[in-house]
């Protein structure tokens, strides 16, 4: 998890998430912060080794991470901010050029449903990851996907 660790600490990383964190002070509905994008990749873990996926534990991790970084920049195409930040800050930690491109794929495709297997499993959790059934706000949200049962 040293690669992961490299994320966390990346002062563009941090700057990025400080940036996010300050837009959604006052937000209402879910967050898009460390807590979520945490939330999201011990979901992908857990399911991982449920299904036996052969996927590394440092790749979901910054692929979760990395995620909805690009909302610093603008909510609209946060997923193409995101993929290109991501190239930056996984290079810096050291993820090969075949990781990389997997995990920019992924990130590209989290709003939509996932075109990989890490893209499919980024997609699914981070809708998973939302607790609905427990929301103050559930009821104004305009969220289609609402999680309103505990699956697992």
């Amino acid at each position: 998890m040293d690669r992961v660790n490299e994320i966390i600490h990346n002062e563009e990383y941090a700057r990025l998430l400080d940036i996010i964190v300050d837009n959604e002070k006052d937000r209402l509905y879910c967050k898009h912060d460390i807590e979520h994008s945490l939330a999201v990749a011990r979901l992908m873990y857990i399911e991982c080794l449920e299904r036996q996926l052969d996927i590394d534990i440092d790749v979901i991790y910054a692929t979760a991470l990395l995620h909805d970084i690009g909302r610093a920049i603008s909510n609209e195409n946060h997923d193409i901010h995101s993929a290109k930040i991501a190239e930056h800050i996984l290079d810096i930690a050291r993820f090969s050029d075949s990781q990389i491109e997997c995990i920019q794929e992924a990130i590209l495709s989290h709003r939509n449903g996932g075109s990989s297997l890490l893209g499919d499993l980024l997609y699914r959790m981070d809708k998973m990851s939302r607790n609905c059934i427990f929301c103050k706000c559930k009821d104004t949200c305009k969220w289609i996907k609402k999680n309103e049962e505990i699956i697992r």
